[in-house]
Parts: structure tokens; sequence; C-alpha cells
């Protein structure tokens, strides 16, 4: 039961991040709204302890949903070599963010505030990843 609402948790991000373009800041607010919007998903979704981690529905789901986040970090026209390591701290950013917001470790704290969307907006807004500059 839970590796389905895993599978579902994924295609509906996947759906969140698709709407998003492939722009790199709107993906990244689209990942931080759907973990907002879906916390009982996004709680199970990457609990490997919990999920049957083999079936193929939850591969194909999962993989489909990484290519969207993915994309909009190569949308940033980064070299094949810096690609991958800017992919990998994109999902961290992004991911971090939305489990520090839903466990409520900002609630409190100076970085903190009452719209979630808007840090999200001015967080990604402030970081260039592997050099890269927006135009």
């Amino acid at each position: 039961m839970l590796t389905a609402l895993a599978i579902q948790g994924f295609e509906l991000l996947d759906a969140e991040l698709r709407a998003a373009a492939g722009d790199f800041r709107a993906v990244a607010v689209a990942y931080i709204r759907f973990a907002r919007t879906h916390p009982g998903h996004f709680d199970v979704m990457y609990r490997h302890d919990l999920l049957r981690t083999d079936d193929a529905e939850l591969i194909a789901a999962r993989a489909r949903s990484g290519g969207e986040l993915h994309s909009g970090v190569l949308g940033m026209g980064l070299s094949d070599d810096a690609a991958p390591a800017a992919a990998l701290a994109a999902w961290s950013l992004v991911h971090g963010f939305a489990t520090l917001w839903r466990e409520g470790a900002l609630a409190q704290s100076s970085l903190g505030g009452d719209d979630p969307e808007q840090l999200a907006h001015a967080m990604v807004a402030a970081i260039e990843f592997a050099g890269a500059r927006a135009t």
C-alpha cells in the first residue's frame, strides 16, 4: 500500500514539475509546493525502508519525476560534466527546504517567514549553480 502511495506521489510530482516547463526557478518552487500540498505522499516517497524499491512502477514513476527536476537544471546551459553535480545540488536544495519547512524547523528561525512560496522564490533567485548566470 505504501509503495502505491509513493507511485501516486511521484506521478503527482511529475505533473507539478511538468507544469513548470523546465525553468529552474519554477521547477524548484513547484517541488516545494508539492511537498506542502501533498504531505502524506512526500513523507512516504523517499522512505526506501517502507517501500518495495524493486517495484517497476515505482522505478518508472521516480525516473519520470526525477527527469523533470533535472530538466530545470539542464535548461541553465551547463556543460555535460557540470550537470549531474548541479542536479544533485538543486535536488538537495529544494528537498532540504521542503523538509525543513514541513518539519517546522523554520518556524522560529530568523531565516523563516509566513509564506513558504515567497521564501522559496527568494531562495532560488539567490542561488547560482556551477557558475551559471541567469540571462
